[in-house]
């Protein structure tokens, strides 16, 4: 059964902070402005493809409980999800929305425990 997803406030700064990041590294790498914002503007739309799946696929997610109770978290387009699962209301609660991990990236477990103060 696929469960709803719905879409903490925070989601929205999370994804336009996403598309920021990833002009600016688009614009690093050598691309125009067009063709960075481009790129960023499809990558966003797959991030926000795959959160939309989540509800097929939550139940496969790490458990968090040591950030939060019922907290889980998946990686999936190389973007970083933090949901709480409510079977029995049928939803998902997207909390965060993180790039994934890389060498340059800030530590997402320091982000996600400032987000849920």
């Amino acid at each position: 059964m696929a469960l709803e997803i719905l879409r903490a406030k925070g989601c929205e700064r999370d994804l336009a902070l996403i598309l920021d990041q990833l002009v600016d590294g688009y614009r690093a790498l050598g691309d125009t402005l067009a063709e960075a914002v481009e790129r960023a503007a499809a990558r966003v739309r797959a991030i926000e493809a795959a959160m939309a799946g989540l509800g097929r696929t939550a139940f496969l997610a790490r458990r968090r409980d040591d950030l939060a109770p019922g907290l889980r978290q998946i990686v999936t387009e190389r973007a970083a999800y933090s949901f709480l699962a409510d079977e029995g209301a049928g939803e998902i609660r997207v909390l965060a929305i993180f790039l994934a991990p890389g060498p340059a990236a800030p530590d997402l477990r320091t982000q996600l425990v400032a987000r849920l103060r």
